[in-house]
């Protein structure tokens, strides 16, 4: 058992230098300078994805949206380019109810925007209004 233990061991020893695949170094370390939380904002499955399309310039040192301005410098330093400031985002709802949100029925209670909310969720077809 023990030499057959040792003759498989040194099998798969060989195997492994055989199959080496090498990996470019600035996959790596992009890697480290993302977040590391693989949510998929950036529209590849996770952080390692995004890495490789980075180096293999097929996604922008700006794809990931939670690392924000410090992720995107230190991709762009590992990678030796300038990168530009990038407007952080911030989506806004805007028809708060106005003149534009039609009603889903006439309110006849007490005038406060909490009891309104209480009866079905607000009197408003938009449900942010």
């Amino acid at each position: 058992m023990s030499i057959m233990g040792i003759l498989f061991g040194l099998g798969l020893a060989y195997a492994s230098k055989i199959f080496k695949v090498d990996i470019n170094p600035n996959i790596e370390r992009i890697l480290h300078a993302l977040p590391g939380s693989n949510c998929g904002a950036c529209g590849m499955p996770g952080c390692a994805s995004l890495a490789e399309a980075i180096v293999n310039k097929k996604a922008k040192i700006t794809a990931c949206a939670p690392g924000g301005q410090e992720v995107y410098n230190r991709i762009a330093e590992i990678l030796g380019v300038t990168v530009e400031l990038k407007v952080k985002m911030i989506a806004r709802v805007r028809c708060n109810g106005g003149k534009k949100v039609m009603d889903k029925y006439e309110y006849n209670g007490e005038k406060t925007c909490a009891a309104v909310t209480l009866l079905s969720s607000g009197n408003k077809q938009c449900r942010f209004g």
